[in-house]
């Protein structure tokens, strides 16, 4: 490989050494005009490709955007706030922070058995399921909506539930509190996992909508910015309030205000986990539409810079350039006749 990339870098800088040195000025005209030509041409192409695979991609944006924005309507309705909406926001956000739940348990099963966490995880396992029929439940059944959602209400907010963080050995105040945390986790969780989806869903309709690019990539990055304040700020914050607090609350018989405003942090991002995967996705598209914009002006200023300035009459350039790759071949050269000798002895 490196005799290659010498022997190319030979060639090109003997041909630019020649051409500096050696051309008479009909030759130079006539080669200037080849190569400014040939640079108009790559230019004006460069220019046509960059509109017509910006337009496609600006399109495959907005059928993007139309497909998610239908998704969205038959999981949560038509209409953005309703009870159909909040309800199956709700089991989704419950299901998320119980899911959370028993990963966390099964972990700290493999870590360390202990028959009271396998007693929790196994109750958290059943409420996940719970919540995840009625949520599938509402999806397919909206006519029931008006059924189901009392019903998941009255699961979400179930003392069992509730007290089942707990445990039994644990004094009044502590179970108290843990009821405090889950019931405000829940709630405000619940109620900022619909604003979430709200704003997601009005930003893929009106991405479906646009045909400006820019409009289409700020619309993503506001998702982004949103998922990041309703996901990452409030896990990022429980963790640090934590570590302030230090030590597991598990092993004192009261919580602290910190490790209380902490639970309640984890849970309202634990709650969101389920729409920032989508709206990380249309970030990432629309990042995409970005680096594209970007790629096209990185390949055609180029090329119009050396069409605008004529490289053959510029021979002082011409030579310098062909002085410079031909210095740089010398080593890879070397480097290549050396391994040629050590293989033959």
């Amino acid at each position: 490989m490196s005799f290659i990339v010498a022997l190319f870098f030979v060639v090109v800088g003997g041909t630019l050494i020649y051409i500096s040195l050696f051309l008479y000025e009909p030759e130079e005209q006539a080669l200037d005009s080849i190569i400014q030509n040939a640079l108009d041409d790559w230019w004006c192409r460069l220019d046509d490709y960059k509109v017509l695979a910006i337009s496609r991609h600006t399109l495959f944006m907005q059928r993007v955007a139309r497909l998610a924005s239908l998704g969205f309507d038959s999981l949560f309705g038509p209409r953005l706030f309703s009870i159909r909406a909040l309800t199956v926001a709700g089991c989704s956000a419950t299901f998320a922070a119980g899911f959370c739940e028993v990963i966390v348990g099964v972990t700290l099963l493999l870590i360390e058995f202990s028959q009271e966490m396998l007693s929790d995880v196994v109750q958290a396992f059943a409420y996940t399921n719970a919540i995840l029929f009625l949520n599938l439940l509402a999806i397919r059944k909206p006519q029931f909506i008006r059924i189901i959602a009392p019903v998941a209400f009255v699961v979400a907010l179930s003392p069992f539930v509730m007290l089942s963080f707990a445990g039994n050995d644990k004094s009044l105040n502590f179970t108290v509190q843990v009821t405090i945390v889950y019931a405000v986790g829940l709630v405000i969780g619940v109620f900022s996992l619909v604003a979430f989806i709200a704003l997601l869903r009005w930003t893929l309709h009106r991405s479906s909508c646009m045909d400006s690019v820019v409009n289409i990539i700020g619309l993503g990055f506001v998702n982004i910015l949103v998922a990041i304040s309703f996901v990452v700020v409030p896990l990022v914050f429980a963790s640090a309030m934590m570590v302030v607090a230090g030590g597991s609350a598990f092993d004192r018989p009261e919580l602290s205000i910190v490790e209380m405003f902490a639970g309640i942090l984890a849970m309202i991002g634990a709650m969101n986990l389920t729409v920032f995967f989508p709206a990380l996705a249309l970030a990432l598209l629309s990042a995409s539409l970005i680096l594209h914009r970007l790629f096209w002006p990185s390949v055609s200023r180029p090329v119009y810079a050396l069409a605008r300035a004529g490289i053959v009459k510029r021979r002082k350039t011409t030579f310098a350039i062909g002085i410079a790759l031909l210095t740089s071949a010398l080593p890879l050269f070397g480097k290549w006749i050396k391994l040629s000798l050590s293989s033959l002895m």
